[in-house]
């Protein structure tokens, strides 16, 4: 396990010296999504596919499915909510249905994500009897439902006409990928998304919840007034103090020195992201909240080969879908935390339960 903001930078981003094969371990078993790639020229093939199906200029679409989504969730709860399964998850799971063209609401593909993710992201030791086998299922049902929507695509359906898993499907010449190498792309990209901005989510609810009374108020006015690029920065700091995923994989396959210490070839890696974000170097007073630091101070999701694509700074989209989601659960008055234990987001930022007036 390593520390610190140096090593973390080091272990994932010399892909010379550390590998993703432990993630690729466990693709064997779910499936060989894009999450198990090595930095080879098919995965850059697929990245840059996946990169020109999801223009930065997207973000103006991505941006409303995400309000307006997030808006209906205070339209019909009774001033009361879990900040996580009923306000992250139905919009994710909106932007799922309406972006990427994968049907989503009133399935199971969250649940599919869910067991997937935790498979990838837990280390081995930390895993649960019977998580081999609930991934294994997870992902063939996965890849099930996902070529489903892929065969929409090939009929040319015009529902899904403007969707990342239709501009896929559709790219032509030296951009395009077999319809095998799409699933995975797309399956990859969603389910290593997908639970990471969930978790995230409802760790910065967590978070800004415990502001001061006049810092919260301040962040509420934000809200209230809909700037997004004002609230983003706080959002971006609220996600500092847990970043995710928390811990990343890598297999050193060349000798390397790491924060001063000699890492040799077949030595698994925990990469601590949590370190990197409160490194004195990098973030001066770490425990304090503020907002508008380096952006080296935040880590979230992933660094190197495998920081997630739609977390870039020319791809901010699950950036911009928790602001928007802050946006309309700050704007409600009286805002607080439930009474109790529900009150408080769990170790696995899986539920948090709010009030307002």
């Amino acid at each position: 396990m390593v520390v610190g903001h140096d090593a973390f930078v080091k272990v994932l981003g010399d892909h010379d010296s550390f590998s993703v094969s432990d993630y690729a371990r466990k693709m064997g078993v779910i499936g060989t999504f894009l999450l198990g790639r090595e930095f080879t020229p098919a995965y850059s093939d697929e990245i840059g596919a996946l990169r020109r199906a999801m223009p930065p200029e997207d973000l103006v679409r991505i941006r409303q499915i995400a309000a307006d989504e997030a808006g209906k969730q205070f339209g019909t709860a009774s001033r009361r909510l879990d900040v996580g399964r009923e306000l992250a998850r139905p919009v994710l799971l909106a932007l799922v249905d309406k972006y990427f063209g994968v049907p989503a609401t009133g399935t199971p593909l969250f649940d599919w994500c869910a067991a997937v993710s935790t498979y990838v992201f837990t280390p081995d030791v930390f895993l649960l009897p019977d998580a081999h086998t609930i991934a294994a299922d997870a992902g063939a049902r996965m890849r099930d439902h996902i070529g489903k929507a892929l065969d929409v695509c090939a009929r040319g359906a015009d529902a899904v006409a403007d969707t990342v898993i239709f501009r896929l499907a559709h790219a032509e010449g030296s951009h395009g990928l077999g319809a095998d190498r799409v699933l995975d792309t797309v399956a990859g990209t969603i389910a290593g998304a997908l639970i990471p901005t969930f978790q995230e989510f409802v760790q910065v609810v967590d978070v800004l919840l415990d502001l001061s009374p006049q810092r919260f108020r301040d962040v509420q006015t934000i809200a209230r007034a809909e700037k997004q690029d004002l609230l983003l920065p706080s959002i971006l700091e609220a996600a500092r103090f847990s970043p995710r995923p928390p811990l990343l994989a890598r297999e050193c396959v060349r000798r390397a020195d790491v924060g001063g210490m000699r890492v040799s070839p077949g030595t698994v890696v925990l990469a601590v992201a949590f370190t990197a974000a409160f490194d004195w170097k990098i973030a001066p007073r770490p425990w304090r909240f503020l907002a508008g630091r380096p952006p080296a101070a935040y880590p979230i999701f992933g660094y190197g080969q495998h920081h997630c694509v739609g977390a870039t700074p020319e791809r901010p989209i699950a950036q911009t879908v928790m602001t928007q989601m802050a946006i309309q659960l700050l704007k409600q008055p009286g805002l607080q935390r439930a009474s109790g234990p529900l009150g408080r987001a769990g170790l696995n930022g899986d539920r948090l339960f709010v009030e307002w007036d």
